[in-house]
């Protein structure tokens, strides 16, 4: 309705909405795929937010202005660090899925691989079985 209501006066807004909400066509599980979420299928999408956000900055008096947009970047560089420390290998990714999402199979599961990869064959099996109460119908546990 925003995108709408503002396509006359502000067509930027209406393209930066158009464009999230195109963006993320692909990957709404309109069609069941694998994964529910999966952080790099905002990639494309982020584009139309971050557009927006600029032209809002742009709007404000320059004494808002950069503090705030100086505040979002050390927001967006201090998530980025974080993030990546969750991805230093496969057993500390699939660590954190599995703390993020108990209920979820698929974090168990993962850390029952790597732990059988390592040949802890007793420990991942304990993961499997857990992955398995969670959902009886997992296949890949």
């Amino acid at each position: 309705m925003i995108a709408w209501r503002m396509r006359r006066h502000h067509p930027i807004v209406t393209f930066c909405i158009g464009w999230f909400y195109v963006a993320m066509i692909p990957v709404l599980n309109i069609l069941p795929s694998h994964s529910l979420f999966a952080e790099r299928y905002v990639f494309y999408a982020s584009f139309g937010f971050a557009l927006l956000s600029a032209w809002l900055i742009t709007r404000l008096k320059p004494s808002y202005a950069a503090p705030l947009a100086t505040g979002l970047i050390l927001i967006y560089v201090v998530g980025t660090i974080y993030r990546n420390t969750e991805w230093q290998n496969p057993m500390t990714l699939w660590s954190e899925v599995r703390r993020s999402a108990p209920h979820s199979p698929v974090g168990w599961n993962g850390v029952g691989l790597e732990l059988e990869n390592q040949g802890n064959h007793e420990q991942a099996m304990k993961y499997f079985q857990k992955a398995i109460s969670l959902n009886k119908t997992y296949p890949n546990a």
